[in-house]
């Protein structure tokens, strides 16, 4: 992909050139589980700007996992408590292959779960006391 589309590579070094890094911050969750991605302006462009890049370079093998990802560095767009979501951005071109990701539950779900374990601890607790009635009486 080196030599492909030279001018989305040349556009990509102008935007880099046009938005400064400077004033350049974003605060991003370490959990996206609905939690707000606050930054400057400037802060969404540069990040724009780094995915561009990224996807244009050659592809990297991973130090810990021997996935090819893409090489993008936003460690100075991002503030201190600030998680990023991309660790590590995996390259995948056949996405019929990928796991399906593990569903979390939803209000719903957090509901029956919660009066599931309160009816688990009820019963262990009655089962508990008519042992105890068993054993003493």
């Amino acid at each position: 992909m080196e030599n492909d589309l030279p001018e989305l590579r040349e556009l990509a070094n102008h935007l880099d050139r046009l938005i400064p890094k400077e004033g350049a911050k974003l605060r991003l969750p370490s959990e996206p589980d609905g939690h707000t991605t606050a930054g400057t302006q400037r802060g969404y462009l540069r990040l724009a700007v780094e995915l561009l890049r990224a996807g244009l370079q050659p592809l990297e093998r991973g130090e810990k996992h021997d996935l090819p990802h893409l090489p993008l560095d936003i460690d100075y767009l991002l503030t201190p408590e600030s998680g990023s979501p991309f660790d590590l951005c995996e390259v995948v071109e056949d996405w019929e292959q990928l796991p399906p990701r593990v569903q979390k539950l939803g209000p719903f779900g957090q509901l029956i779960a919660a009066l599931l374990a309160v009816a688990v601890v009820g019963l262990m607790i009655v089962g508990a006391a008519a042992i105890l009635s068993l054993v003493f009486h």
